[in-house]
């Protein structure tokens, strides 16, 4: 939608500049009128001013469009990626993915033994814990889920739900 929305825009600015470069001037030929030879002129002609009005509308029409496709084309593939970025929560469990990732002391000192023990504490606790690239998910057992976007937020999050990280 967006490429088929820069082509419209494309072309109606090029239709646009076209009509605006139409003649709408007439030369008129010599005539005698009461024996006053009056020469030819050049008039505007209200027929070709009126088509190049024309012409004018309806480029600005065709680049309106194209310009909301575009917008809209922009708009439809970020949610889709959001949507992506949401339906990749169903991962491995995070225990099994955070020794590979995280070797030796995390942020702030805390170590892969830390976060394994947090998210254990939370899975004691009853919420399910989904790592999804670099944040978690929690799912409490009543269905309410939150994002944790750090490891000191997980261990953060498990000591507020009351669940001790031993």
């Amino acid at each position: 939608m967006r490429v088929f929305g820069i082509v419209l825009a494309a072309v109606g600015v090029v239709w646009a500049v076209i009509a605006w470069n139409m003649n709408t001037v007439v030369e008129t030929g010599d005539s005698v009128i009461a024996g006053i030879i009056v020469p030819s002129q050049k008039v505007h002609n209200i027929g070709l001013m009126e088509q190049r009005r024309s012409h004018l509308m309806q480029a600005s029409v065709l680049t309106i469009a194209g310009i909301l496709l575009l917008g809209f084309g922009a708009l439809s593939k970020r949610s889709s990626n959001q949507k992506e970025q949401n339906s990749t929560l169903n991962l491995p469990e995070a225990e099994d993915n955070l020794p590979q990732l995280y070797t030796g002391r995390g942020l702030n000192g805390h170590d892969v033994d830390d976060l394994q023990r947090a998210e254990a504490s939370l899975r004691a606790a009853g919420i399910k814990v989904e790592r999804s690239g670099s944040k978690w998910a929690l799912k409490d057992p009543n269905g309410s889920l939150s994002y944790v976007w750090s490891r000191d937020d997980l261990i953060a999050a498990a000591r507020a739900r009351g669940t001790t990280i031993s």
